[in-house]
């Protein structure tokens, strides 16, 4: 330290005194001002708002992710200091065992009066209510000096180094913040929000796509087609369920992503039976499918003798014209899209380096990787049955084009990668490529 004039004080003796009425003093006649702390919260930000009047000062503030920060008292600073407010967004990992992650932890407030006077105030203090209102135990020292006092260019460069490491604060990512904060905190902060897809029909459907043997079947009005499924019987799977036929023309579906519109049929079962108790033989029907693996279409009034058949179906279905598949859904419950957070790998702080980091790695458990975040994510909680098999084209960018204007189509097309394999556990034992069980659709208007 150097410097004639350097003082330093100890605030305060008493733990729970107040430190507002103070910093409100300073503030008064500060012309520049550097905030520095890990929380901030609405008491903070008024304090701000209420002794800086004017907009033109010299004002930088880094405050961090974690709870508990609030944005919108942030957003009410950025208002008055646009591109002044920045926001420091923790890590996810390292992660202490039985502890804490890694994150900005610092409490500095640097005070310029134009005199040369510079004040810094280092220590506990957050800026929230219960640490400037003498609620919690805290304690600070303030160092008063100049410019040219070393420990004050030392606690600038500490500032500086914070804010390389810092966003500008944008209050159109307001919840993208939220739900990093959700995501580090395990305390009551609450993710961004989720949000349903509308015009979603909840309805157990059969749902079957099959070639026509003959190009005129597709300009059927109405089908009574019989169907063998293996297996055993699903006990969701009744008279009077939902079918839905996609009938795709001669040459058209098997092998690679269908092309052209199929024609669309839909009914409901009108029979079903389980071959264990006798095959069906005098039933009604004008139609059928030969094989549920690669099922094909063709006229006939005969119950063929279906290969491997563990049970059948008649279904009773009406032609709707021709059209793209429905968007299905298969995984129980009511899809919708939700937030998550996009996590990248950073260069481990310079700081953090000391010979010192064995002994505190012991204490740390999975990743020991830092890890910030790196963007937003929108994740259907949609899983299209069959989506790289039955569908001219993803059906997740379809789903995206529609809803991705609200909270994006990333994660929607994201998704679409990890459907494969839970598509496969989910699979009933009768269920093929072409013929399953959703649990409902999304209407071709919300579409």
């Amino acid at each position: 330290m150097r410097g004639a004039t350097l003082k330093i004080e100890f605030l305060h003796d008493d733990p729970n005194r107040a430190l507002a009425s103070r910093l409100r003093g300073w503030l008064n006649t500060a012309t520049q001002l550097d905030l520095v702390v890990a929380f901030l919260t609405r008491r903070g930000a008024d304090l701000l708002l209420q002794s800086l009047q004017a907009s033109d000062r010299s004002i930088t503030i880094a405050v961090s992710v974690r709870f508990p920060t609030n944005f919108d008292a942030l957003a009410s600073l950025h208002d008055r200091w646009p591109g002044r407010v920045h926001l420091h967004l923790g890590y996810k990992t390292p992660l202490e065992s039985q502890g804490d992650r890694a994150q900005m932890h610092s409490k500095i407030v640097v005070i310029g009066d134009g005199s040369g006077t510079v004040r810094a105030i280092v220590g506990s203090h957050n800026w929230t209510a219960t640490a400037l209102g003498g609620l919690n135990g805290e304690a600070s020292l303030m160092v008063e000096g100049c410019d040219g006092d070393e420990v004050i260019g030392d606690i600038r460069r500490h500032v500086a180094e914070t804010l390389n490491g810092c966003a500008v604060f944008d209050p159109a990512r307001i919840d993208y913040y939220r739900e990093v904060q959700a995501r580090l905190h395990r305390g009551p902060a609450q993710p961004g929000g989720d949000f349903d897809l509308e015009g979603y029909e909840r309805a157990r459907t059969l749902v079957l796509h099959a070639e026509a043997a003959r190009r005129d079947l597709l300009d059927d009005a109405a089908l009574l087609v019989y169907v063998p499924l293996l297996g055993q019987p699903e006990p969701a799977l009744t008279v009077g369920t939902m079918v839905h036929l996609y009938l795709h023309a001669p040459q058209s579906l098997f092998g690679r992503r269908p092309t052209g519109q199929p024609a669309f049929f839909s009914g409901r079962v009108a029979m079903l039976n389980d071959v264990a108790s006798g095959r069906v033989g005098a039933r009604r029907i004008d139609s059928a499918a030969d094989d549920p693996y690669r099922p094909v279409i063709d006229r006939t009034t005969v119950v063929p003798t279906a290969r491997r058949a563990g049970f059948e179906v008649v279904a009773n279905l009406v032609a709707q014209g021709r059209c793209e598949p429905l968007v299905y859904h298969s995984g129980g419950g009511k899809p919708g899209v939700r937030t998550d957070v996009a996590w990248e790998r950073v260069d481990e702080p310079s700081g953090a380096r000391s010979n010192q980091q064995p002994e505190t790695e012991r204490y740390l458990r999975g990743d020991p990787n830092w890890m910030r975040p790196a963007g937003e994510l929108e994740e259907a909680t949609l899983l299209v049955p069959r989506a790289d098999v039955v569908y001219t084209s993803d059906p997740y960018l379809r789903v995206a084009e529609r809803f991705g204007n609200r909270r994006g189509a990333e994660g929607l097309r994201r998704r679409a990668s990890e459907t494969s394999a839970a598509d496969e556990r989910r699979r009933l034992s009768w269920e093929t490529d072409y013929l399953y069980l959703a649990d409902g659709w999304l209407r071709e208007a919300e579409l």
